[in-house]
């Protein structure tokens, strides 16, 4: 979707820090209560690039059935759903397909964050792992599995959430349920502020300024 659809406009999605990683910070932020304080970043561009003709679309293009991401592809051999038909590897095709940021906490923690937008099927993952002194947890969007790790002991603890048929792992029910409680005055307080929300959005688009500022040390011999 991000390389079909009209995400692959990067001036108007402004890069996949802001549209995917933002989620996945407001998730983070939320599991550490923590602020975020600092942000480096860096991304690229290895496979969504080319030297097709700008604008083509799968069903005007004469590589379609050799093509993995034409949409005859993406339906017939890979089994998924195209969203669009753009070319991915169109001159004007935007959008880094991986990139990674690393947040400092108030505490003096840091999160090492990565995502990915070429690895799929049996490879997708999304989630985080949370390392303790005691023990680590693990949890995986993909496969609706938590896992948590003793350190003290053998034990793997896994458990397994059944939300098929909910939205966003059930979260979309449960912020429109608070909204509602909100607007009827029966509850004062939100689930998901906006300034958590606008938190998220900044550590985002700082990741994608740095990202782009070159600002590294060289590893010079």
């Amino acid at each position: 979707v991000y390389f079909h659809d009209w995400y692959r406009d990067e001036s108007a999605s402004k890069g996949l820090f802001l549209q995917k990683a933002t989620h996945d910070i407001d998730v983070i932020n939320y599991l550490l209560g923590e602020e975020p304080v600092n942000v480096c970043a860096m991304k690229s561009k290895q496979i969504y690039k080319g030297d097709m003709p700008a604008g083509l679309r799968c069903s005007e293009c004469d590589k379609w059935e050799t093509c993995m991401d034409s949409t005859y592809n993406i339906t017939h051999v890979r089994n998924d759903t195209p969203r669009n038909d753009y070319c991915g590897f169109a001159v004007d095709t935007g959008n880094e397909d991986s990139g990674s940021m690393i947040v400092k906490y108030e505490s003096g923690m840091h999160v090492m964050y990565s995502q990915n937008f070429f690895a799929r099927k049996g490879a997708a993952r999304r989630g985080a792992r949370l390392y303790g002194y005691t023990g680590t947890v693990e949890f995986d969007f993909a496969t609706n599995e938590i896992k948590i790790f003793d350190h003290m002991s053998d034990k793997v603890t896994t458990v397994r959430l059944d939300d098929q048929g909910s939205r966003h792992g059930g979260g979309d029910i449960v912020l429109m349920r608070n909204f509602i409680h909100l607007m009827q005055g029966r509850t004062t307080v939100s689930v998901a502020p906006l300034k958590d929300g606008i938190r998220s959005a900044l550590v985002c688009l700082q990741a994608k300024a740095f990202s782009e500022s070159d600002q590294f040390y060289p590893v010079t011999l």
